[in-house]
């Protein structure tokens, strides 16, 4: 595939009449096409770490007094990386009383940092295929809501496939990676998120594996658990490789074996729960949180 995108990308220039300029454009579009092919490369097969969020997870404001919280592990080493978070108060602030509420996108720890969605009364919105990397505005925190007496103040996202660019670091390595969401007036659906598992690489916003869109990848991977199996189906590809059955702290609880479009496991007395699927084939890396029964 890539061999022939370089070669589509040279046989533009087959009808130049200058035969040295023809030389010479045809080695600079050669050396440019190979460059693109390996700066698309590097962030995609095999590097892409995607997890689903089965089912999609609500956090609703609440009324009363309170936080609640909804945390991830994009890397499952089991050391939270990030976390939602509804706040409300009730104060006096310069003589005026306010009642206020928010959720928040917030870094679990100082060295990871959050672009995206409203920071100080403007909004930063990723678009699915926008770059993260490095030179983005990072914080340790990102609105998604701020209320202040029921009204919008600085923040009122209400939209489907809001996505915030990531930055975490592990052993000294720093990793980019995104989370997808839907935003009402009163809640947000966590759906899915992905990291470059290639340090200090970029990735695209919403990119999961070769750059199959999330809907296209979910209907390819079809996870559910019946009567102690656990069933794997793949569409589309014959499926050889491994799945690792994790607990939420990272810790590995069973190994099996893929082979085929259709895989039954039966689970060795795993207790009822949630519990993170993750699927290796030399295709694809792709993390899916299933309930177990």
């Amino acid at each position: 595939f890539y061999m022939l995108h370089v070669h589509n990308c040279c046989f533009n220039f087959l009808s130049d009449n200058n035969v040295i300029k023809y030389k010479i454009m045809k080695k600079l579009k050669m050396l440019t096409c190979l460059i693109f092919v390996i700066g698309f490369y590097k962030p995609i097969i095999g590097q892409i770490v995607y997890t689903d969020v089965i089912p999609d997870t609500t956090v609703y404001l609440s009324k009363t007094t309170g936080t609640i919280f909804y945390t991830f592990d994009l890397d499952n080493n089991g050391i939270m990386d990030f976390y939602f978070q509804t706040e409300n108060w009730d104060t006096i602030s310069g003589g005026q009383h306010l009642v206020g509420k928010a959720i928040t996108l917030q870094a679990m720890s100082t060295l990871n940092k959050v672009t995206g969605g409203c920071w100080a009364g403007n909004n930063n919105f990723l678009y699915a295929g926008d770059t993260i990397k490095a030179d983005l505005t990072w914080n340790d925190r990102r609105y998604l809501k701020y209320y202040a007496n029921n009204v919008p103040w600085d923040c009122g996202i209400e939209m489907n496939d809001v996505i915030f660019g990531l930055k975490f670091e592990v052993n000294s390595f720093l990793y980019y990676g995104w989370v997808r969401c839907d935003a009402t007036d009163t809640s947000v659906t966590i759906k899915d998120y992905a990291y470059n598992s290639s340090p200090n690489s970029y990735i695209l916003a919403s990119q999961t594996i070769g750059g199959i869109d999330t809907d296209s990848l979910n209907s390819l991977i079809h996870i559910y658990s019946d009567l102690n199996t656990l069933i794997a189906d793949f569409a589309d590809f014959n499926a050889q490789g491994t799945i690792n059955i994790l607990n939420l702290l990272g810790q590995t609880q069973q190994t099996a074996s893929i082979n085929g479009n259709h895989n039954v496991i039966l689970l060795n007395n795993l207790k009822q729960g949630v519990y993170i699927i993750s699927i290796h084939t030399p295709q694809i890396i792709v993390n899916k949180k299933v309930f177990l029964n």
